[in-house]
């Protein structure tokens, strides 16, 4: 048996953990803790039961993405910075569809955990250096609005990026990541060139679907998930390190 845990971003950790308690499967909506702790936690527990515990990182599994990962690997594009942003209105806590929420979101831990992932991703977990600044508290949420993001991996690769709940207008998200052989947009699910021709991907299946197989394919073949909460844990730990270099300048 297995559960997808959807809840708010607090209680993630206690139901991963009652649930492979339990003899359950998990695949967990990010983040997989809103803490370095947590997520320690959970990983400890996915090791101990012998359960399949997954962090939906749907990107890792979009045609666009692991086309680029390809691409990577395969010595065709080598990347030099990776420039990536976020932006969305959310001055009221309500989710993405108007509705009221019961919990606050957080910028950091589960938003930027998305770029923070895909850049551990692309570059091998080889982060060397990172750095953080966030803008001011909102006077209710008591989060930061807005924060820039920067890193730098141990081959020279930088990256910036720029994240915000004060943006006017839908959600926002793009990156652009420049290379030796060519700069490359990827924003809705495609990847464009320079030109602005579009870049054939070398996948189909859209990322929620592959996310899915995997982790029923993970139970089934009783093995670790491509993204089980242990290969994340380095992630997490990023964050953390980004979250205390904000802290030491705010």
């Amino acid at each position: 048996d297995a559960i997808i845990l959807c809840s708010p971003n607090q209680v993630h950790c206690e139901q991963a953990i009652k649930a492979m308690d339990a003899g359950l499967h998990v695949l967990i909506e990010i983040p997989m803790g809103i803490s370095l702790e947590e997520s320690r936690k959970i990983v400890e527990t996915e090791k101990s039961s012998g359960k399949v515990c997954m962090v939906g990182h749907t990107l890792r599994f979009s045609p666009e993405f692991k086309t680029i990962s390809e691409y990577i690997t395969e010595g065709k594009f080598t990347p030099h910075h990776i420039i990536q942003q976020t932006y969305f209105f959310r001055r009221k806590n309500e989710n993405r569809f108007g509705k009221e929420r019961s919990w606050v979101d957080d910028l950091l831990w589960h938003q930027a955990c998305h770029m923070v992932d895909m850049v551990h991703w692309l570059l091998g977990n080889e982060i060397d250096q990172v750095w953080g600044q966030a803008g001011p508290l909102h006077p209710s949420l008591n989060i930061p609005m807005d924060l820039s993001i920067g890193m730098r991996a141990n081959n020279g690769v930088i990256v910036t990026s720029a994240q915000s709940f004060n943006h006017h207008g839908p959600i926002q998200s793009d990156y652009r990541i420049i290379g030796t052989e060519k700069t490359l947009f990827v924003k809705n699910g495609k990847i464009m060139a320079i030109d602005g021709n579009e870049v054939p991907v070398q996948h189909t299946t859209n990322g929620f679907t592959a996310q899915n197989i995997e982790f029923i394919t993970a139970i089934r073949e009783d093995r670790v998930a491509l993204t089980s909460c242990s290969e994340f844990l380095p992630v997490m730990e990023t964050i953390d390190r980004i979250q205390k270099s904000i802290d030491n300048t705010f």
